[in-house]
């Protein structure tokens, strides 16, 4: 015969309700979130996506292409980390894992990079992330203008005044 035992419903109901939709998140995520992604530059996400998708669609597989991209880059770190890249991918990591594996990628951009590797579309995924950082960079460039504006004419105010 089934039986149903209300209370176990009720419990488990009242349980579901206290999880905070952040309570996955840990502090370390946070942190990598706040501070991690900046530290490879959207000026050079954005060389590297463009030069990736130019490259992958003239043929080029991945790993011959990161070691082309590698010269664009004048930065020790920066070329240490594609460097990295390049030994990931090799030892038979997917593009993807090796971004997601850097801490350097937000996890928009390395999604993108799974779903252009499962679908066979890397180089417009590509130019389409390379677009999204030229975003990125021209919104933040607004956004300290219109902050730097009324700091100088504060300044300026002060400066008449006294």
């Amino acid at each position: 015969m089934l039986e149903i035992v209300i209370p176990e419903i009720k419990e488990a109901r009242s349980n579901n309700k206290k999880k905070n939709f952040w309570s996955h998140v840990t502090s370390n995520d946070y942190m990598t979130w706040i501070n991690g992604y900046e530290k490879f530059s959207n000026k050079n996400k954005k060389i590297l996506f463009d030069d990736l998708s130019i490259l992958l669609s003239s043929g080029v597989n991945l790993v011959a292409a990161l070691d082309l991209v590698l010269n664009s880059f004048k930065g020790k770190k920066e070329k240490t980390l594609i460097q990295s890249f390049i030994i990931d991918l090799t030892n038979g990591k997917s593009f993807f894992e090796v971004l997601q594996n850097s801490n350097k990628f937000s996890p928009y951009e390395f999604y993108s990079i799974k779903i252009g590797e499962e679908t066979g579309k890397l180089p417009i995924i590509l130019i389409e992330l390379s677009k999204y950082i030229s975003q990125r960079i021209e919104q933040r460039r607004k956004v300290v203008g219109a902050f730097s504006y009324p700091v100088v004419i504060l300044l300026t105010a002060i400066i008449a005044v006294a």
